[in-house]
């Protein structure tokens, strides 16, 4: 993944990069558990790709590694905000938000470095496909709390503001509730038929 801003020039002033640990839904969804991690050739692939199609403003894009031949393939291109963008922040505190706030108000925009290990998760989604890898037998409660060191920060938890993780929480505790009575309900029955007139 990279996450980064791109200037009027189509100049990368800020570009940092990552991977998906776990996805919502598994396999094909979301980053539910993310890392930073350094890729030179992801960052120089997307600054070279932006420049040569003048690309200006937050990109958030993803690359898929091919073994075949050894390249990135271009997976998700997303001239926005994406639902990541926390997981990117710099040694100074500077994400792609400030980065953009920054330029267009006629500001510096500080150079900043990988906070390499940095990890960032959305509390309920993860614990959600942490339960689905482990149901497919890919996760073990082990490599679960081992995936955990480095994270800094949750999409929904925050000591100053309680309430929106306590909400997000309620609806998965709601929602766990409703699969397992689901698979606890028991079958239908078939109504009895009256015999048909001979």
């Amino acid at each position: 993944m990279f996450n980064g801003y791109f200037d009027r020039a189509s100049r990368c002033l800020m570009g940092l990069t990552g991977k998906k640990i776990r996805q919502h839904p598994i396999h094909t969804g979301a980053t539910s558990l993310g890392i930073c991690l350094p890729n030179e050739t992801v960052l120089r692939q997307t600054a070279d790709f932006m420049a040569a199609i003048g690309y200006q403003g937050i990109l958030d894009i993803g690359w898929r590694f091919d073994a075949r031949d050894g390249t990135y393939k271009l997976l998700d291109p997303n001239p926005r905000i994406g639902s990541t963008f926390r997981l990117f922040v710099g040694e100074n505190g500077l994400d792609v938000a400030r980065a953009l706030y920054l330029d267009l108000t006629g500001q510096p925009v500080p150079v900043t470095t990988l906070r390499n290990g940095r990890r960032w998760m959305v509390e309920d989604q993860d614990l959600e496909s942490a339960l689905d890898y482990a149901a497919e037998g890919s996760l073990t409660l082990g490599d679960w709390l081992g995936s955990l060191p480095g994270l800094e920060e949750g999409a929904w938890f925050a000591w100053d503001d309680l309430r929106p993780v306590r909400v997000v929480m309620g609806g998965l505790v709601a929602r766990a509730a409703r699969r397992v009575a689901t698979r606890l309900k028991p079958p239908a029955r078939a109504e009895a038929r009256a015999p048909s007139p001979a």
